[in-house]
Order: structure tokens, then C-alpha cells, then sequence
């Protein structure tokens, strides 16, 4: 017979017509040589004795000698037990089971060698237990281990367990860390496989919900080194909620319902029982300890009843007044998003404020949404509100200024007109070929007017309108200086009475100039609003929190075709004024009609850049001042001293003296 040669160990065993076998831990902290595996190990000392371990051995007792005593339970059969004290050590609790199979000190595999009854079943803690028990399929019940494997029936058929497994201790910890915001915790362990195991398992369970974890370390129960690394890492961390399972703990933080006599249920379902648990304060003080019930979990529960917490109850450390905080990083508050750290756990992030057209109206929001397009962000960020809206406007000083200056500038080439068509027979206003300057002083006027459109809240219509009446009357009015201009070189250059040049000095051919220059305005205007009208646009993005309403060119290509031929027009016009700067000295048309076109010149070169370099209603206004002040400058120059000689010196030009 192949014996197997173990250790005596220390049991208590009653006789029975079956054999209900037990392992428990009555002692702890086994004293041993490390085995040298050359030479048989020396016996465990067991020393440690825990006195609350020894009602685990009274309670299986009790429960023998209560079936025994109960005719109905097992008629005719006599229940015994033999128990044996694994010392809390995983080969003692091996050897034990061995034992019991064989039934004698020297176990034999596979065989039971003994006159004592039938073994029935197991009951004790640990793993490796189990997976003895369930090769011969001995039931195996377990009063305390919570390893959420041993659910698995495929592996472990005959286990059962009548205490909840440690999903619900997870989600436990969970709601207790949730409820008193704790999302930054230290997790500390000792080395043995259970502790390892329960935490690992609940590492993995924080991070899923959120929870991270500072540090996980774990102690050695054979060297003590391992303590002080371990109390130099929660040092230098800033966790402050430290997490531990280490042996005889987890008495301390927990304390478990079942089934008793008076009424409570025993669960060995496959998934485990659901336990409740009761949550408990541990003060230290004076070298003593006590223990208070602060609150209850209740896995069962619905979702906002299963944590109850007393606060009046608990008693921080001296240190705190309030529940700590525990946290890697405070909260975005609204407006900000949360920004992760690079290589840090999702609980390190940066507060990053949305940017200008966003908001977050959450806390910790990990994204800013957009607001609407005719919103934006107030200075917060935590909402939005209605954009302002930006146009050159009436109300304002700006806008009003302006149209008061258009309205006042286009009653001076009315007057004008006035005068000329009073005084139509004097020489001054025959000389100046009264048709075109006619024509030009109503063209003058809707110049100014023309700038009206441009001041108060652009709409399509307004916006095609000012463009098509601004680009028609200015070159209408340049086309007429030009005619008068061609007029006076041509005159001046004839040496015949009837040369065949005289047919030039025809108002009917300045007209047709005229006309004809116009002309060719209205068809690239006419064909700027059939290809790409000008329309309203809102500009949303040039300026934090305004709307910019102004008038889209439509075609930019189209815009500066109507300003360069008006360009072209006007230095024509000048070129030829130039070129008969020396006229007779009697009459001095030439030399007014040159310095009109470089102050006309002059104005619209200064507004291009100026134009360019601003937007919004500033830019409309830079356009007003530029069709208000080449406006002027044509009216001051060409009209002001014929209207000074017909009024205030009438007989100059009746006398033939130099008078323009």
C-alpha cells in the first residue's frame, strides 16, 4: 500500500453513520522553516489563537448534535463530524482534506482506509480546497469564501456557499465611494491569493465605473520591508482614501446577514446569494478600538435606496471636520471641459474653458456644444445668448451724422440748378454748355442721396439698389465732366470759323458721350444682377458675440469691374484736363475740371485701403464718407465759383474779365 507520510494535525472527531468533514482556523500566523525540499519539512507550530474562531467549531457542533436530536431530519441515521485546524495555512488545509478522504493520518489517494462511517460532504474556506473536493465530487459548502469563480457549476459542480459573493461587496464600494465623492483611492493588499484576488477583481470593477486608482501595492506577510515601502507610497500620493484587504480586516469592515433560526434564508444558488451589509465606523483611540454601525448596503435595493448613510454618525480624524476629499482633480464647473492628462488615469485632466462660440451648462462635461448661429456664448460659457447685431444704423451717432450730411450736401446741387436755370442766359452759364450741366448737377444729386442707402439694416433690395444708383450716377456724373472737358479742348483748338471740327461743339454729340458712357455702366450692372446679385449676408464669425449684417457683393470680380470703369472714366477726364491746362488765361474751365478729378482721385485711392482695413458698419461708413466727400469736391470745384460769379459778381462776366 502506497502511504503518503504527512504531519500531525489537530482535529476533533465524533463517530457516525456518515462523516460530515470540516477544515476551519481556529489558530493563526503558522511558525516554519522555509522546506529545503531535500529533507522531510519540520511540523507547523500554530500560535495566535483567535477565541472568535472557536463558535465557527461550537456552531458546526451544535448543528450535528441538533439533527441528531430531530427524529425527522435523518431517521435511523447517526450524523458525526471530524474537524480539523488548518492553522489558516493552505498546505494544512490540503493535508487536512487528504486526511479525510483516507480516513487515517496516512492518507492513501484514491482510497478511504477506515472503519469510521461514510464521508458525506465538506465544509471549509479555502480554493484549493475546493479543488480537491470536487475531483471525487464531495459536496463542498463554504461558510466564507466569496471568490466569484467558484460559481462557475462546469468546474465546480458540487460547491456551494451560503454567503454572497463579491459582486455585491464590489458594488458596495462603489456606491460608498460615489456618495462621499471619493474618485482617486490607493488600494493596498497583502500577498495572499484570496486578498490578491478580491482585489484585482474590484480594481477593475472602480475603473469601470469611474474610480481610479492611485496606487495598488501589497504587503508582504514574511517581509517587513514590503510595510515601509508601503507607507512611503500612500505618503506621496495625495489619495486620501486608502482601500486595504489584508488578513482579519475584512471582520472589521463588514458583517454579513444569512439565514438563522429565526427566520433569515441561507442562499447556494448558482450565482451566489446577494448579501446585505452593514457599513462600520472604526476609531482608533488610546490604543483601543471601536467599532459603530454608521450606515447599511442593500444590493437589493432599488438604485437610490440601496446606500444608507448616517453622516451625523461617523467620526472623521481630528484632522477633518467634514468627509475628506479624495480626488485627482476638482470638477470642471459649467463653461469648462474636461481635457485629459496624456499617460494619466481618466480622474487627471485639465479644465479647459469652450471656446468662444461654445458652452457646457454641465459639470465635468467632457465635451462644449455649439451654440445656435444666431447665439452666442456669454462671458460664463455655461449658455448662450442672442448675438447683437451690427450695421451702420440711424440711431446711432455714426449713422445719423452721416445721413444728416447726405441729405444737407445733396441740397447744394439743387440750389445750384436753381441759380443755372435763373440765370440761363448769363455768358457764365451758356459757356459751361448748360444741357450737360444740367444733367450733371441731378446726376450730383442722386450721388448724394445714393449714400442714404447704404446707412440702416441691409436687405437684398437695398442691397442691389445702392449699388446699381451709386455705379449709374457717379459715372453719369463723370461722363459729363468728361463731355465738358472735350468740349472746352475742342474749342479752343479750332482756327477756322467753319471747320469741319465745329460739328463736335454740338451738344447733341456730348450727349450721345454721355449716353453712351452710361450705357455701358448699366449693361455691367444689368449683368452683375442677372449673374450674381449682391444679397444680405450675416457675418458671424469677424467679431465675438455680433452678428455683422452687411450686403455680399455677390460677385467680388463684377464689383471691381464697375469701379474700375468708373476709375478709367475719371482719368481720361483728368488726362485730357491736363492736356489743356494752357488754355487762353481768360478761362480757366481746364484747370478747375484737373483739380475736381484729383480730389475725386484722391478720395477713392484713400479708400481702398482704408476699405480693406475694416469691417463691419465702419467699412459702410468709410464707403459713405468716400461717395459724400468726391461728391463734394465735384461740387465745390466745378459749381461753387460760377454760382460765386453769377450771384455776387454779375457784372465780371458781363465785361469780359477773367472770371474762372
Amino acid at each position: 500500500m502506497c502511504l503518503l507520510k504527512g504531519t500531525t494535525l489537530q482535529s476533533s472527531f465524533k463517530d457516525g453513520d456518515v462523516i460530515l468533514g470540516a477544515v476551519m482556523s481556529l489558530y493563526n500566523f503558522p511558525q516554519s522553516n522555509n522546506p529545503s525540499f531535500k529533507e522531510k519539512p519540520l511540523p507547523y507550530i500554530c500560535f495566535g489563537a483567535f477565541v472568535r474562531y472557536y463558535r465557527h467549531i461550537l456552531v458546526i457542533i451544535f448543528a450535528v448534535e441538533e439533527i441528531n436530536k430531530n427524529p425527522v431530519l435523518l431517521p435511523n441515521i447517526t450524523l458525526g463530524y471530524e474537524i480539523y485546524d488548518s492553522c489558516d495555512y493552505v498546505s494544512n488545509a490540503v493535508e487536512a482534506t487528504l486526511k479525510l478522504f483516507s480516513g487515517r493520518q496516512d492518507h492513501v489517494p484514491g482510497y478511504r482506509c477506515t472503519t469510521k462511517g461514510p464521508l458525506a460532504g465538506f465544509i471549509g474556506l479555502p480554493y484549493s480546497m475546493a479543488e480537491l473536493t470536487q475531483i471525487y465530487s464531495y459536496p463542498h459548502i463554504s461558510y466564507g469564501d466569496q471568490n466569484p469563480v467558484l460559481d462557475d457549476k462546469t468546474l465546480f459542480p458540487s460547491f456551494f456557499r451560503v454567503v454572497p459573493n463579491d459582486r455585491s461587496l464590489y458594488d458596495g464600494f462603489v456606491q460608498l465611494l460615489h456618495y462621499f465623492g471619493w474618485t482617486w483611492v490607493g488600494l493596498v493588499a497583502s500577498d495572499e491569493e484570496n486578498n490578491l484576488r478580491t482585489s484585482q477583481e474590484l480594481r477593475a470593477v472602480l475603473h469601470e465605473s469611474g474610480i481610479c486608482i492611485a496606487y495598488f501595492a501589497v504587503v508582504s506577510t514574511k517581509y517587513v520591508i514590503t510595510y515601509v515601502h508601503v507607507s512611503k507610497v500612500i505618503e506621496e500620493s495625495k489619495a486620501s482614501v486608502v482601500i486595504t484587504f489584508c488578513t482579519h480586516l475584512s471582520q472589521y469592515l463588514k458583517n454579513i446577514h444569512l439565514q438563522t433560526k429565526s427566520g433569515e434564508k441561507l442562499y447556494s444558488a448558482n450565482e451566489g446569494p446577494i448579501g446585505q451589509y452593514d457599513i462600520m465606523n472604526l476609531v482608533i483611540s488610546r490604543g483601543t478600538d471601536t467599532l459603530s454601525q454608521i450606515g447599511s448596503f442593500f444590493p437589493f435595493a432599488p438604485a437610490r435606496q440601496k446606500l444608507i448613510i448616517n453622516q451625523s454618525d461617523i467620526k472623521w480624524n481630528h484632522k477633518f471636520k467634514q468627509a475628506p476629499k479624495s480626488i485627482c482633480s476638482e470638477s470642471c464647473p459649467p463653461g469648462y471641459r474636461k481635457a485629459q492628462r496624456k499617460g494619466q488615469p481618466v480622474c487627471c485632466f485639465d479644465c479647459i474653458l469652450c471656446s468662444e462660440d461654445e458652452f457646457t451648462n454641465e459639470t465635468d462635461s467632457a465635451n462644449c456644444m455649439k451654440c445656435p448661429e444666431d447665439m452666442w456664448a456669454n462671458k460664463m460659457h455655461d449658455g448662450c445668448s442672442n448675438r447683437t447685431l451690427e450695421f451702420l444704423s440711424y440711431e446711432e451717432i455714426l449713422g445719423g451724422t452721416l445721413a444728416a450730411l447726405s441729405i444737407l450736401a445733396s441740397f447744394f446741387p439743387l440750389i445750384i440748378l436753381f441759380i443755372f436755370l435763373k440765370y440761363s442766359e448769363t455768358p457764365v452759364v451758356k459757356a459751361n454748355n448748360r444741357n450737360l450741366s444740367y444733367i450733371l448737377l441731378v446726376s450730383l444729386f442722386f450721388c448724394f442721396l445714393c449714400a442714404l442707402m447704404f446707412i440702416g439694416r441691409p436687405i437684398t433690395i437695398t442691397c442691389i439698389l445702392r449699388q446699381f444708383i451709386f455705379g449709374i450716377s457717379f459715372v453719369m456724373c463723370i461722363s459729363c465732366v468728361l463731355g465738358k472737358t472735350m468740349m472746352v479742348v475742342i474749342a479752343f483748338n479750332l482756327t477756322k470759323p467753319k471747320s469741319s471740327g465745329q460739328i463736335w461743339l454740338n451738344s447733341g454729340v456730348t450727349n450721345t458721350l454721355v449716353l453712351v458712357c452710361t450705357a455701358i455702366q448699366v449693361i455691367i450692372c444689368a449683368g452683375w444682377l442677372a449673374h450674381s446679385p449682391p444679397f444680405e449676408y450675416q457675418d458671424n464669425k469677424s467679431k465675438m458675440g455680433t452678428i455683422i449684417v452687411e450686403c455680399n457683393k455677390g460677385s467680388p470680380f463684377v464689383y471691381s469691374c464697375t469701379m474700375g470703369y468708373m476709375g478709367f472714366l475719371a482719368s481720361l477726364c483728368f488726362v485730357v484736363a491736363y492736356l489743356a491746362r494752357k488754355l487762353p488765361g481768360s478761362f480757366n474751365e481746364a484747370k478747375l475740371i484737373t483739380f475736381s478729378m484729383l480730389i475725386f482721385g484722391a478720395v477713392w485711392i484713400s479708400f481702398i485701403p482704408a476699405y480693406l482695413s475694416t469691417t463691419g458698419k465702419y467699412m459702410v461708413a468709410v464707403e459713405v464718407f468716400a461717395i459724400l466727400a468726391s461728391s463734394s469736391g465735384l461740387v465745390a470745384c466745378l459749381f461753387l465759383p460760377k454760382a460765386y460769379i453769377i450771384i455776387l459778381r454779375s457784372g465780371d462776366h458781363s465785361e469780359g474779365k477773367r472770371v474762372f
